[in-house]
């Protein structure tokens, strides 16, 4: 097997970062309607708040880390391993490939002993016109390995 190259893109997480500053906000406006004399509440409220602010952060830190570091990002099928985003992946580390939708799906690759699957790991092939072979190429480099390739969500920490 020769090796093949594909340009991907990562999962838009716009929609995640806007729903957690719509939880941040309400959030802050119960606190401000809250009277002070609940020390309890207020404890709760205040460990919340900080719970989504490091949420935001995150999610900022991999917007940075990942979508604007890298102009062209690429998963290039080797014959013994792939590379996504400048990563090695092996066949050993690999424990199963999820594929979500059926025009334009999200590919989602869930390593040994990890219960998530990691952002960096989760991707959309950019082209549409090769996506059905950079799909067919994929999952003949999986049969070749024994890595099962399913429909189901791709499901991750955040």
């Amino acid at each position: 097997m020769e090796q093949k190259q594909y340009r991907i893109m990562n999962k838009d997480r716009k929609s995640r970062l806007a729903a957690l500053f719509i939880m941040l906000t309400l959030l802050i406006i119960v606190i401000f309607q809250s009277s002070p004399d609940h020390v309890v509440l207020n404890v709760f409220l205040f460990i919340v708040i900080t719970a989504y602010i490091l949420l935001i952060g995150y999610e900022i830190y991999y917007y940075f880390t990942y979508n604007r570091a890298s102009k062209k990002q690429f998963l290039i099928i080797d014959e013994d391993r792939l590379i996504l985003h400048n990563q090695v992946v092996l066949p050993t580390q690999i424990d199963l490939i999820i594929s979500e939708g059926f025009i334009h799906s999200s590919i989602g690759i869930k390593l040994t002993n990890h219960r998530w699957i990691p952002q960096r790991l989760q991707f959309l092939f950019a082209d549409q016109h090769t996506e059905q072979e950079a799909f067919d190429q994929l999952q003949e480099w999986a049969a070749k390995y024994q890595i099962e390739i399913r429909d189901g969500k791709v499901r991750s920490l955040l």
